[in-house]
C-alpha cells in the first residue's frame, strides 16, 4: 500500500568513509576498529551511501495528476501516479519545505528553509532562482504557480505573500496585513488568476486584487483560525 510504505518514512543514514588510520580499542575481550574524526582528519570523510529516503515536507500531484512529487529533508523526488514508479530524485543543498507544479506540468517551484525559491524543469534543470530580501521576507512555507503560470507565490511567516515573475524571477510585489503581526496561514488563487484569498491567524479571510494587491474584502470573524 502506497500511502502505508515505508520507504517514504524512513529516516536518512548517511554512511561515510574515511582515509584516516583506525585506532584499534584496547579492549582485550573483543577488539574492535574505532575511526576518529576530528579537526584533525575532517577532510578525509566521505560518503559512501545513503540509506532512507528524508522526512517528508509536502505532496503534491501535477495537474493532470499524472505525476506527484514529494518534498522532503534531503531534495524531492517524482513519481508516476498510477505506477508509483520513481522517475527522479534531486538531491538539494537544504530542506525542501514546499513544492508545486506548474499548470502544464513542464515546471517544478519549491521552496527550501534557506529562504530560496527555485524555479526547475521536471528533469531537474534549473531555470532561476529566487532569493527574496530577508529584510522583507523570511521562513518560506509554501510555493504557487498563477492559474497562467507566469507567476510564483510564496507565503512567508514574516512578510506575507510574496509574488515573482516565472520567466525572470523579478519582485512583482508583496500582499500582507496592516497588522504584520498577522500570519496569513493559507492562500489560493482564483481559477482565473484575477484574485487571491488568503486566511489569516484572527480568524478573517481576505480577498484581493492580483494585480495590484489591492484590498477588496474581507470575510469573518470566524470561530477559529483558518488553516485550509
Amino acid at each position: 500500500n502506497f500511502a502505508t510504505s515505508s520507504i517514504f518514512t524512513t529516516p536518512t543514514l548517511n554512511v561515510l568513509e574515511t582515509t584516516a588510520p583506525l585506532i584499534e580499542s584496547q579492549e582485550t575481550a573483543t577488539i574492535q576498529p574505532v575511526e576518529i574524526i576530528d579537526f584533525s582528519n575532517a577532510a578525509d570523510v566521505s560518503q559512501t551511501a545513503r540509506l532512507g529516503n528524508g522526512n517528508i515536507r509536502q505532496f503534491v500531484y501535477s495537474k493532470n495528476s499524472d505525476y506527484f512529487a514529494i518534498a522532503t529533508d534531503i531534495g524531492y523526488y517524482i513519481y508516476e501516479t498510477n505506477t508509483y514508479k520513481l522517475i527522479d530524485f534531486f538531491e538539494t543543498p537544504a530542506i525542501v519545505l514546499t513544492i508545486s507544479f506548474s499548470p502544464d506540468g513542464k515546471k517544478l517551484a519549491y521552496g527550501m528553509i534557506n529562504n530560496t525559491i527555485n524555479l526547475i524543469t521536471v528533469n531537474g534543470k534549473l531555470l532561476l532562482q529566487i532569493k527574496p530580501d530577508e529584510r522583507q521576507f523570511s521562513n518560506i512555507q509554501s510555493v504557487m504557480f498563477s492559474p497562467d503560470g507566469n507567476r510564483i507565490a510564496g507565503r512567508f511567516d514574516f512578510g506575507g505573500l510574496g509574488l515573482w515573475d516565472a520567466s525572470d524571477g523579478s519582485f512583482i510585489m508583496s500582499i500582507n496585513e496592516t497588522d504584520q503581526s498577522l500570519l496569513l496561514n493559507i492562500f489560493a488563487f482564483s481559477l482565473q488568476g484575477d484574485f487571491i484569498v488568503t486566511g489569516n491567524g484572527a480568524n478573517y479571510a481576505r480577498k484581493w486584487d492580483a494585480s495590484n494587491g489591492a484590498l477588496l474584502r474581507s470575510y469573518g470573524p470566524y470561530e477559529d483560525n483558518i488553516i485550509g
